[in-house]
C-alpha cells in the first residue's frame, strides 16, 4: 500500500491541481494534521512517521501559494447553505489538542497568516488527564525497567482471574480497550506511577491560556470527544454524550458562537442514529476517511498526509488517486445505516 501510494503520488504530482479537482465532488478539501516527527515526550509516539517540522513548513508554503484557505466560519457559511466553494478551497485542521501544535505548528501558520481549526479533547486541557494509550506506554516502560518480575507476577494475579504461568501481563496491557482504562490506573498504582507527576513534567496538551491565545489569532476550535475513546466501543447514549458534552463545554468555556466536532479514530462504522441525535446541536462534524464523500450533508471527511514522507504535492496526489480509485468501484461515498 505504501509503495502504491508513492507511485500514485509520483505520477499524480505531474497533474495540475485544477485537474485533480476536476472530477472531485467538491471544490473544497479538508486536511488534518496531528503531530511532528521526534518532538513528542513519548518515544513510542515518535516512532510514528509524522511530518518533520521542515516538511510541515513546506506544506504550509505550498498550501498558501496554491489553495484558497478558508477559516471555519467561511466553511460553515458556504456548506450550510449548500453553496459553491471558491476553486481549490482548503480547510486546515489539527486533532488531539497537543502542545506540539501550539509550540511548533501554530507559529508556522501565523507566519503565513493562515487560519486553522484545532480539535480538542476536553479532559486533557491543562494536562489534567492522559490518553489511555499513552498510559499504556508509560506502564509498559516501567515494567521493562523492573529488576525482578515478582511485582509483575503479583499484578498479573490481581488483574487476571484466570492467571496462569503463561499469562503475559504486557500483552494484556497492550490489548486493553478504552472501557478498561480504570484497570490501567490500578496497574499504575501498583507500579507507583503517577500520571499527574508525568504531566507536570511533560506538558503534552494545550492549556487554557494557549487556547485563548489561539482564539485571538485566526484559530478556531472544536470538540474531539471528552477523552478520545473508540466510538465503536460505546453505546449510542455514550457516543452522544461524548460528542455533545465536548462541544457544549468548549462553547461555554470559550464563548464560541459555533459548534464543530471531529470524531476520534475512524467514523465509518458509526450509525445514522448517532448523527440524528447530534445534528440539531452542532453546526458541522468531520471524519477521517481521506477525500471520501459522506452521504450526510453536514459531515465531511478529511484527508491526512501525516504519515507520508513525500512532498505535499505528491502526498495530496496520492490521496486524490485513492479517491478516484474508489470512485471506479463505487466506494467513494460513505453510506450510513
Amino acid at each position: 500500500m505504501v509503495i502504491a501510494k508513492k507511485v500514485i503520488g509520483s505520477i499524480g504530482s505531474l497533474v495540475p491541481l485544477h485537474i485533480l479537482f476536476k472530477y472531485y465532488w467538491s471544490d473544497c478539501i479538508v486536511l488534518t494534521y496531528h503531530s511532528l516527527a521526534s518532538l513528542d515526550a513519548a518515544p513510542e509516539i515518535n516512532k510514528n512517521p509524522y511530518r518533520t517540522a521542515s516538511a510541515f513548513s513546506e506544506d504550509i508554503k505550498f498550501i498558501k501559494n496554491n489553495f484558497n484557505v478558508l477559516n471555519l466560519r467561511e466553511f460553515l457559511e458556504i456548506s450550510s447553505k449548500e453553496g459553491k466553494f471558491p476553486e481549490k478551497s482548503l480547510l486546515i485542521t489539527f486533532d488531539d489538542g497537543l502542545a506540539i501544535q501550539y509550540d511548533h505548528m501554530y507559529p508556522i501558520l501565523r507566519s503565513h497568516n493562515l487560519p486553522a481549526t484545532f480539535f480538542i479533547n476536553n479532559a486533557f486541557i491543562d494536562n489534567q488527564d492522559l490518553h489511555y494509550e499513552r498510559k499504556k506506554y508509560i506502564i509498559l516502560r516501567k515494567l521493562d525497567e523492573l529488576q525482578d518480575n515478582s511485582l509483575e507476577r503479583k499484578i498479573s494475579k490481581t488483574v487476571s482471574k484466570e492467571h496462569t504461568d503463561e499469562f503475559n501481563l504486557k500483552d494484556f496491557i497492550h490489548h486493553l480497550k478504552y472501557k478498561s482504562k480504570s484497570t490501567l490506573d490500578a496497574i499504575a498504582g501498583e507500579l507507583d506511577i503517577s500520571f499527574a507527576d508525568y504531566l507536570r513534567e511533560n506538558k503534552i496538551y494545550l492549556t487554557t491560556q494557549q487556547i485563548e491565545i489561539l482564539l485571538k489569532n485566526n484559530i478556531t476550535i472544536g470538540g474531539h470527544s471528552i477523552d478520545h475513546p473508540d466510538y465503536t466501543e460505546l453505546s449510542l447514549a455514550d457516543q452522544v454524550d461524548q460528542t455533545l458534552s465536548s462541544v457544549n463545554d468548549l462553547a461555554s468555556r470559550f464563548q464560541l458562537d459555533y459548534k464543530a466536532f471531529a470524531f476520534p479514530y475512524n467514523d465509518r462504522a458509526l450509525d445514522t442514529a448517532l448523527f440524528e441525535r447530534i445534528s440539531d446541536s452542532i453546526d458541522v462534524s468531520f471524519g477521517s476517511s481521506d477525500l471520501a464523500r459522506d452521504e450526510l450533508r453536514m459531515h465531511f471527511q478529511r484527508g491526512s498526509i501525516d504519515n507520508s514522507t513525500q512532498s505535499f504535492n505528491r502526498a495530496m496526489a496520492a490521496i486524490f488517486g485513492k479517491y478516484y480509485a474508489h470512485r471506479l468501484t463505487g466506494k467513494h461515498i460513505i453510506k450510513r445505516y
